[in-house]
């Protein structure tokens, strides 16, 4: 049996292996779902609708309402209903109509959502993007309208925008503009309190979890620790993944890379072709696509993953961390440049050996490369080490500071003890 199919094996028979391969599913059906700026706005309107099965009122109303009152601009202030009038103001009778229909000069346009109570004399007018901009001057011809045909009434113009995009001179500064936060904590603020049915609960956590807001492992227990296991599987068994991620599929004359190598690509162009490969290729797709959604979700973790978290952990958030597929930086916060280089950094690199081990090595470069405000940092630092720079020098490499089998971060481990005195060392500075 060949070195890779052993590692494999060994890989795939890993209880935290394992773990993943039983949490690296859909547990709703909501994440097979596109829920693009039309979807969107239907839940919008759904949760809105003080009459909806949601059950809550008006609650998701008047949120978003306190929400432009706390957004909007002293000069916005002028054209809007008072904040106090509108705390006064029942909401209950709102009627909400999407993609109401409204002619412009002879063309047709459609607003997203109008909410509009008669007896109130109120509207409320949202335009809702996803990652679009505003065009055509819509938000200035909606706006014009709604005053146009409701004079006297109270109006409310939002732009409901989930990427706070600049919009620039498609902007009416009639408009409100909101990101989704506001409708994020009032979902959670629902789920947290245990305040509604355990259906309605689930379908709020939903909302929020894969269409307003983002999934957060500490509120799922099924998921209780994922993160920290999937990073340790890539620190356990990177040489086995870099394996995988370097093995080539050649199939007349054309190579696949074996962890990108999809099911449906699996299906339609390697399976009909498959007496082409060898029996070790053959075992090797085989096991990998049993496993397909847990490989995909390692492909291009490593070693390293890892250890920035640990980084962060023993040495606070002064830390600041950038991850490649063979090394580590790391430098202080203080330190800490805008642009390609930074002052002072550290380099923890995997290379091999003269017995072609794995072995991690520690260096640290000093640069005059970075802005120019940090080069008497940099002088200084260099000079520390016994390593000043040189006339019209850039560049100091200290490439010998330590060698290590591991990346073993205990308190007691010689490379905790490397880092921290040199960390100490440049921090002087």
């Amino acid at each position: 049996m060949s070195k890779i199919i052993t590692n494999l094996l060994s890989l795939i028979t890993d209880k935290d292996f394992q773990a993943l391969e039983s949490r690296c599913l859909s547990t709703s059906i909501h994440e097979t779902i596109n829920y693009d700026e039309n979807r969107k706005s239907d839940i919008l309107a759904w949760l809105l609708n003080p009459k909806e099965g949601h059950l809550e009122n008006d609650y998701f109303l008047r949120t978003l309402i306190n929400a432009v009152y706390s957004c909007m601009e002293d000069s916005q202030a002028e054209n809007m209903p008072s904040a106090f009038d509108m705390a006064q103001t029942a909401l209950l009778n709102i009627q909400i109509v999407r993609e109401l229909c409204i002619d412009n000069n002879g063309k047709k346009k459609f607003i997203d959502l109008f909410l509009i109570d008669p007896t109130q004399k109120l509207v409320i007018t949202i335009e809702r993007k996803d990652g679009s901009y505003a065009h055509s001057n819509q938000l200035r011809v909606y706006a014009d309208w709604v005053e146009a045909n409701y004079k006297g009434w109270s109006h409310l113009f939002i732009l409901s925008d989930s990427e706070s995009k600049d919009h620039k001179d498609e902007f009416d500064p009639r408009y409100i503009q909101l990101d989704d936060s506001w409708l994020c904590d009032a979902l959670l603020d629902l789920t947290n309190r245990g305040r509604v049915s355990n259906y309605l609960e689930t379908q709020f956590r939903d909302i929020h979890d894969y269409i307003f807001g983002e999934w957060e492992e500490k509120r799922d227990k099924y998921y209780y620790k994922f993160d920290e296991i999937t990073k340790r599987v890539a620190q356990v068994h990177c040489e086995t993944l870099r394996l995988l991620e370097e093995y080539q599929i050649t199939i007349n004359a054309s190579n696949f890379s074996l962890l990108d190598i999809t099911p449906s690509f699996y299906c339609t162009k390697i399976l009909p072709q498959i007496s082409l490969i060898n029996n070790e290729e053959q075992q090797l797709l085989a096991i990998t696509q049993q496993h397909y959604s847990v490989f995909e979700h390692l492909h291009g973790l490593n070693e390293f993953d890892e250890l920035e978290d640990k980084l962060s952990t023993l040495f606070g958030n002064d830390i600041l961390t950038e991850l490649h597929a063979n090394n580590i930086y790391f430098t202080l916060g203080k330190h800490y440049s805008e642009g390609k280089y930074w002052p002072v950094s550290f380099e923890i690199r995997r290379n091999r050996n003269e017995l072609d081990e794995v072995v991690y090595v520690f260096n640290l470069y000093i640069s005059k490369y970075s802005d120019e405000v940090h080069h008497v940092l940099a002088d200084h630092i260099a000079k520390a080490f016994n390593k000043p720079f040189r006339k019209n020098q850039k560049e100091v490499k200290l490439t010998d500071l330590g060698e290590f089998s591991g990346l073993d971060l205990s308190l007691n481990s010689e490379l905790y003890f490397c880092i921290k005195k040199n960390l100490e060392k440049v921090s002087e500075f």
